[in-house]
């Protein structure tokens, strides 16, 4: 480890996101956009067109889940 660690100056830090990336608060548990206040969401990035346009908390992703789960089964 020492041998690939060596020469490392420390923690990698990002810089700052490209210009064209937009960003949205995500919900830990969910993956969808944090209800507004939401405690313990995440700040995230994303490619133009990509960010989450369900709000978690709000059922409408609960129809999808729910026939995803029982088609699986």
């Amino acid at each position: 480890m020492e041998l690939a660690e060596r020469g490392r100056t420390g923690a990698d830090e990002p810089g700052p996101p490209p210009a064209a990336c937009q960003s949205a608060w995500i919900d830990r548990e969910s993956g969808l956009l944090a209800a507004p206040g939401a405690g313990g969401a995440l700040q995230l990035y994303f490619a133009p067109g990509s960010v989450p346009t369900e709000r978690a908390g709000s059922g409408e992703a609960a129809g999808r889940d729910f026939a995803r789960a029982s088609a699986s089964f």
